[in-house]
């Protein structure tokens, strides 16, 4: 057990598993993708073609949001781009609850879906700030667990909230996201390296690349 637990989860920097547990928190929360359909088509009364629409504008948000997420973990930190994107999608969240205006749903969906995106490529670049190489491997399948454990809860949460009540759903969610920003809030410090150092790790990337061919 003990060699395991060191070749598995030994040894990783605690901020990781700060990092870790948020991301984890984060994918049991983000359950509304999963019904955002069916609550627009069955509480909405909107029609198929309507909600895939409505839909279409989260992934679009989603898509945006990715690239939007890696500009500013890299200019203005990895941190605050967490806190934006984590605090934004509660609010989000807190007025889907409430709004009954299929436009105003529209659009918060479309924001949801940036908000819900952006912590992504910062959560990437603080893992690799705080991880040393020799163990950033075993960091990243061990991100891709608390991806699927969250998601797998997720989506039996959201079956269950789905037969009580959308609202509580959206305040569900907007619960777990809060708690998400709470944590990185108060334990997840600024990883990002000061531009000196930025600077001499690609100048050895750049070596280690000519060297190589």
């Amino acid at each position: 057990m003990r060699t395991w637990y060191r070749s598995t989860i030994g040894g990783l920097p605690k901020m990781y598993w700060f990092l870790w547990t948020g991301m984890l928190i984060n994918r049991v929360g983000g359950f509304v993708a999963l019904v955002l359909s069916l609550y627009l088509t069955s509480d909405r009364g909107l029609k198929p073609s309507a909600a895939g629409l409505v839909v279409g504008l989260y992934g679009i948000g989603g898509i945006a949001g990715v690239l939007l997420g890696g500009v500013l973990a890299d200019r203005w930190g990895r941190r605050p781009t967490l806190l934006l994107a984590h605090f934004g999608a509660v609010v989000f969240l807190a007025g889907l609850a409430l709004t009954t205006h299929i436009p105003t749903i529209a659009a918060l969906a479309a924001l949801l879906g940036l908000m819900h995106a952006m912590p992504g490529p910062a959560f990437v670049a603080a893992i690799v700030d705080v991880v040393p190489d020799r163990d950033r491997s075993r960091a990243f399948n061990l991100q891709f667990w608390a991806f699927n454990l969250g998601m797998a809860a997720a989506s039996l949460i959201a079956g269950l909230l789905a037969e009580v009540s959308f609202a509580l759903l959206f305040a569900v969610d907007a619960a777990g996201t809060l708690v998400t920003a709470v944590l990185l809030l108060w334990k997840v410090h600024e990883t990002k390296p000061p531009a000196r150092r930025r600077h001499r790790r690609r100048r050895r990337s750049r070596r280690a690349g000519c060297t190589r061919r």
